[in-house]
């Protein structure tokens, strides 16, 4: 049985808001145990919006506010697909490149944890419904390979398919009228290996005979990576670019937002969790301050528009994490 644990400040007058920052494999019992106490609560995982949906009217009758998938994807790439699509009449194209990497890339996989890895190899495991050209498609984890050029010290990364639109789909996918997906960056080469990985077997889930121990390959191959993908003392970055495109006053026009962000040495804050953790955190403080008050299961993307954008984005920045945000006519891309 999950605890939901209360925390109070007087500074959020008295009300108590906890925040989930579980494995993937708890977040929907800890979201359900809120609804059903009628306990507000900010979660991480964005997997299983429907299921997570499906809770509305029990979040609604119990007073509860339950935020999903509100770190940094999902989450801020959601409410900057939302903003983007708030300043125009039409959308035609919504894509989201992210990525948490190391500052300091080692062959053979390019790769070091900044999250948990069990949910890092799930990624590359489960297909991902997207939409091209307007038409729902389902394409495997790791394809539509390209490469895309970042500011220093970032340089040259790869991104392919993943599944990570999360809420996005039931909330604003009837609106965007073409290409909507989101792809995972990493340095060049880690999407071939990975790959090759996958080609051997590795990532198999049923269980093979080793030494007369009944072990599925993928749980061997994330003991044996755990320890040779920790972060190594130079930390990470976290790349974010969302690129919504769009027709407003019959001229076609791109909002581009962008954020990198760096490991912290002075808090030994990694990147992934300062993007991850603050808006999570500024999420619930909303929630604490009545600045949110509709009850119900809400996405990201459903709150934070407006002013509430323009608030999220302050407070982040406060903290360090700097998003950019640019428009553009398609012909000055």
């Amino acid at each position: 049985m999950l605890k939901i644990v209360k925390r109070q400040s007087a500074r959020w007058q008295d009300t108590t808001r906890p925040w989930g920052a579980l494995p993937h494999a708890l977040s929907l019992p800890l979201v359900e145990a809120a609804v059903a106490s009628g306990t507000s609560l900010v979660d991480l995982v964005g997997e299983a919006s429907q299921m997570r949906r499906a809770l509305d009217g029990e979040a609604r009758a119990n007073g509860a506010i339950i935020v999903p998938g509100c770190g940094v994807a999902p989450g801020i790439s959601n409410f900057c697909v939302g903003r983007g699509m708030e300043l125009l009449d039409e959308t035609h194209r919504a894509v989201i490149y992210v990525g948490g990497i190391p500052r300091e890339p080692r062959p053979p996989l390019y790769y070091e944890t900044v999250y948990l890895l069990e949910s890092v190899l799930g990624v590359y495991q489960r297909p991902a419904t997207i939409r091209l050209g307007g038409e729902h498609v389902e394409v495997e984890a790791l394809t539509g390979l390209e490469e895309l050029e970042f500011p220093e010290p970032v340089g040259v990364l790869e991104a392919f398919y993943t599944d990570g639109l999360g809420s996005l789909p039931i909330t604003v996918g009837d609106r965007v009228q073409g290409d909507f997906y989101e792809k995972t960056l990493r340095y060049p080469g880690h999407a071939a290996a990975i790959q090759l990985l996958r080609a051997c077997g590795l990532f198999e889930r049923r269980p093979i005979d080793v030494g007369g121990a009944s072990v599925p390959p993928v749980v061997l191959l994330q003991k044996v990576l755990e320890e040779r993908l920790k972060l190594g003392p130079a930390g990470d970055i976290l790349v974010l670019k969302v690129l919504v495109q769009g027709q407003k006053d019959g001229e076609r026009r791109v909002h581009t937002f962008e954020l990198i962000d760096f490991f912290d040495p002075a808090t030994g804050n990694t990147a992934m969790a300062r993007t991850t953790g603050f808006t999570a955190a500024c999420a619930a403080r909303s929630i604490a301050s009545g600045s949110i008050t509709t009850r119900g299961v809400l996405f990201p993307e459903e709150i934070f528009l407006g002013d509430r954008f323009a608030a999220i984005v302050s407070e982040l920045e406060k903290k360090g994490v700097t998003i950019t945000h640019s428009e553009a006519g398609l012909s000055d891309v």
